[in-house]
C-alpha cells in the first residue's frame, strides 16, 4: 500500500472494490489493517488473513491482507522515518511473496524517496530496490498509456549524468533489451522511434553533435540487428497524434524527456512497468501526494490502471 502517510492506503481501498478488479485476479494487500480500518470504518472490505503457502490455496472470490502494521501511528502528509520504514517493509514482503510463488506480480502504491532516506533505505526508488532484490543485471522503466509505450534510457540521475551515460553501445544494448523484454509478452515487430538528445535532434550539428555521432549510429546498429528502429527524432514532435500512430515504442534518452509527454497526455491512465524482473511489476505514475492525504480527494485511476496492466501482462506472458 506504499507510504502510509500518503494516498496509497486510500487508493488501494478504492482500487480493490470488486467491480474494478480484472476477472480472475486475487488481490493480496500488504499494509496495516488498523490504518485501513481507520480509513474505511464499517466499509472496510472483508480481507482474509493471508496463508503463507502456495498461491493455489488462495480462493478466487476472496481478498487477502498481509498485516505488517507500521502505519497507524504515522502522521498523514509528512515524510518520516516511520513511514519510510513501513513502506520499504511492505515492498520487501511483496518480493518475498513472489519469490515464494504465493503471488505472481507486484503492483506498488507510491513511496516517498525522502521517507526512505530518513529510514536509512539507500535506494532512490522502487526500480533499483527491485532490481537488486531480484539479482538481475538490469531493468528498464517503461510507461504505458494514452496509446504510448515510452522507455527511459536513463532514469533518476542528473541531466549532466544522463549526458555522460549517452554512449552508442549502451544505447543499442538498452533498445535491444527493451524490445526483447516486450517480446516476452507477445509483442513483436515493434516500430521503435528513438528521440534525439538535443533540440531538433541537433539540427545537423548546429545544436550539438551527440545525435549525429551517438544516437544515429546506435539506430543504424539496431536496424542491422533486425530491430525496426528509426531516429533520432526531434523530441518536441515525437509525441504528436500522427507520430503515436506510426510507432509502437518510443525511446526517451532522459527522464523528463519521456515523462513530461506521458503525464501531460495520459496522467490518469499511464502505468509504470519495470522490465527485466522475473515477475510482473507495475505502479501508477504519481507520487505520494502528501498534500491531499486523508482529504478524500485521491483518485485511484492510476492504481486501477496499474492492476489492469499487470493482469494483462500476466495473461500474455510467454516466457
Amino acid at each position: 500500500m506504499g507510504d502510509p502517510a500518503g494516498i496509497g492506503p486510500e487508493i488501494c481501498l478504492d482500487a480493490l472494490s470488486p467491480e474494478r478488479l480484472p476477472e480472475g485476479v486475487v488481490p493480496v494487500l500488504i499494509g496495516d489493517r488498523e490504518l485501513l480500518r481507520e480509513l474505511a470504518g464499517d466499509d472496510l472490505p472483508r480481507f482474509e488473513k493471508l496463508p503463507l503457502k502456495h498461491s493455489a490455496d488462495l480462493k478466487r472470490d476472496r481478498m487477502y491482507l498481509l498485516d505488517l502494521g507500521g502505519g497507524a501511528g504515522v502522521e498523514p502528509g509528512q515524510a518520516s522515518a516511520a513511514s519510510g520504514s513501513a513502506s520499504s517493509a511492505y515492498l520487501r514482503a511483496a518480493i518475498d511473496l513472489v519469490d515464494a510463488g504465493v503471488a505472481h506480480g507486484i503492483v506498488t502504491a507510491p513511496i516517498s524517496k525522502e521517507a526512505w532516506r530518513l529510514a536509512g533505505v539507500s535506494y532512490p526508488g522502487h526500480t533499483e530496490f527491485l532490481r537488486d532484490a531480484a539479482g538481475v543485471p538490469r531493468t528498464a522503466m517503461l510507461f504505458v498509456g494514452g496509446g504510448m509505450r515510452v522507455a527511459l534510457f536513463t532514469t533518476h540521475i542528473s541531466f549532466e549524468q544522463a549526458h555522460e551515460a549517452l554512449e552508442m553501445k549502451a544505447l543499442v544494448g538498452f533498445i535491444g533489451f527493451v524490445v526483447g523484454e516486450l517480446g516476452r509478452y507477445g509483442l513483436s515487430g515493434l516500430r521503435v522511434a528513438v528521440a534525439g538528445f538535443n533540440p531538433h535532434a541537433g539540427e545537423g550539428g548546429l545544436f550539438g553533435r551527440e545525435d549525429q555521432e551517438i544516437v544515429a549510429p546506435a539506430v543504424e546498429e539496431c536496424r542491422r540487428r533486425g530491430i525496426e528502429a528509426s531516429g533520432p527524432h526531434p523530441a518536441d514532435t515525437l509525441f504528436t497524434p500522427a507520430a503515436l500512430d506510426r510507432y509502437d515504442l518510443m525511446i526517451a534518452l532522459y527522464h523528463d524527456q519521456g515523462l513530461i509527454p506521458v503525464k501531460a497526455l495520459a496522467f490518469r491512465e499511464a502505468v509504470n512497468v519495470t522490465l527485466g524482473l522475473p515477475y510482473v511489476r507495475t505502479s501508477p505514475p504519481h507520487g505520494v501526494a502528501y498534500d491531499i492525504a486523508r482529504s478524500g480527494r485521491a483518485d485511484p485511476s492510476g492504481l486501477v490502471a496499474a492492476i489492469d496492466v499487470a493482469a494483462s501482462m500476466l495473461g500474455s506472458r510467454t516466457k
